[in-house]
């Protein structure tokens, strides 16, 4: 979004999936693993989630606790088959300076910038990004459609990979692309 923002000339269209204008604050987080009973070490899932994570482990061990929740349709996920891949490098670094910088990042006041056609895509079962934020999108950019995914989580384009492809493709016909 903030590259549509700031180079509207370079884009013809906009996917966004699983996102919102707004950051998803750690207290949602905390009420929703509250509410699904997941077993989880609450210090280290609020390390995880503001950016303060202590080493790469940590950071596997997070993911291996929340992974269950990523899923709405499938039992299995990406998150959880990369946190268990022993050889998957983890860098929590870099994590910690993207969660740090989203914790009060925002460009809802923006939105009416973004000029291309916008497909949104949500799953109504998404823990990590609320689909209110979707609908926030959906009412902020002039030019947007918001398809939402029933029973999906945060990952619909893998819940349902054939109809998020047609969804694209067909999106992207229409719009000449």
């Amino acid at each position: 979004m903030e590259y549509a923002i700031r180079y509207p000339e370079n884009l013809s269209a906009l996917l966004l999936r699983g996102t919102g204008p707004i950051a998803t604050n750690w207290e949602h987080i905390r009420k929703h693993v509250r509410e699904t009973r997941q077993k989880v070490d609450w210090d280290r899932l609020q390390r995880y989630w503001t950016g303060q994570c202590i080493d790469d482990d940590d950071l596997r061990q997070a993911l291996l606790e929340i992974g269950p929740l990523y899923s709405g349709k499938r039992r299995s996920n990406p998150v959880m088959h990369d946190a268990r891949d022993m050889t998957t490098h983890w860098h929590f670094r870099t994590h910690n300076y993207a969660m740090r910088e989203q914790i009060d990042w925002s460009v809802k006041s923006r939105l009416r910038e973004i000029r291309v056609p916008t497909l949104i895509v949500h799953g109504d079962k998404d823990w990590v990004v609320p689909l209110s934020h979707a609908r926030m999108l959906l009412e902020g950019i002039p030019d947007s459609q918001l398809e939402v995914f029933k029973g999906c989580g945060h990952s619909p384009q893998l819940e349902e990979k054939s109809r998020f492809e047609k969804l694209v493709r067909d999106f992207l016909s229409a719009h000449g692309l």
